[in-house]
């Protein structure tokens, strides 16, 4: 790897190989089923969030969000590469300044821009990452390089796994009948994790090499 940072990168326990998105509203599991099915993200603003904290480091502050009625973010989400993100997609990170910095700034890089206002509004902690435009099209990229998030194993279940019911049949020679009889198989359909698993790595680094085990396609017992 020629890039010099790449080794700083692994070693930073505060830093993360991917950008996560993660829903909101009353119906999160329907809604990270419906980004999952579609394979896109939408917005009603005119850019995409993401956030590059740590999944590692995130866990006590989607359970605290959780506590309100309506929380700025759920515990299921989605991951992406981040380099692709950058590379391919134009993702940028928020440039934070107060309402004058924003007459400095260029109209055509508004949608980077967050007020920032230390005392009303700091967003900071957020560590934001957008894309411009308000529909993410992820269908072209490699589902191998796409993490699903959820808070426990049987929710995480539930959204990254498919069944498929086949019949077959049991033939008695004796009585030369045939008894039909149901074969589930449960295949991967989305690299995941859940968050209760997540915060025990101390990095993201190593939650990737979790992953990297995980194949789409696979049986899972």
């Amino acid at each position: 790897m020629s890039n010099p940072s790449y080794k700083i990168r692994q070693q930073r326990p505060d830093l993360t190989p991917y950008l996560f998105h993660f829903t909101s509203g009353s119906n999160p599991i329907k809604n990270i089923q419906s980004i999952l099915n579609q394979k896109k993200l939408k917005s009603k603003k005119e850019y995409i969030c993401f956030t590059d904290t740590p999944l590692s480091f995130i866990s006590e502050q989607l359970k605290y969000m959780s506590q309100f009625p309506t929380p700025m973010y759920s515990q299921f989400g989605i991951g992406f590469i981040r380099d692709t993100l950058i590379a391919q997609f134009g993702c940028r990170p928020v440039i934070y300044g107060d309402k004058n910095e924003l007459n400095y700034i260029d109209s055509f890089l508004h949608w980077r821009y967050e007020c920032l206002d230390t005392s009303n509004h700091d967003f900071t902690w957020l560590r934001e990452w957008r894309i411009n435009g308000n529909t993410f099209d992820f269908s072209n990229l490699n589902p191998s390089d796409i993490i699903v998030v959820a808070p426990t194993e049987e929710e995480l279940s539930n959204i990254i796994e498919d069944i498929d019911v086949d019949v077959e049949f049991e033939y008695d020679h004796c009585t030369r009948e045939a008894f039909p009889y149901q074969v589930c198989t449960i295949k991967r359909k989305w690299k995941g994790i859940p968050l209760s698993q997540a915060e025990t790595f101390s990095d993201d680094n190593k939650i990737q090499d979790f992953l990297e085990i995980q194949k789409i396609g696979e049986e899972i017992k």
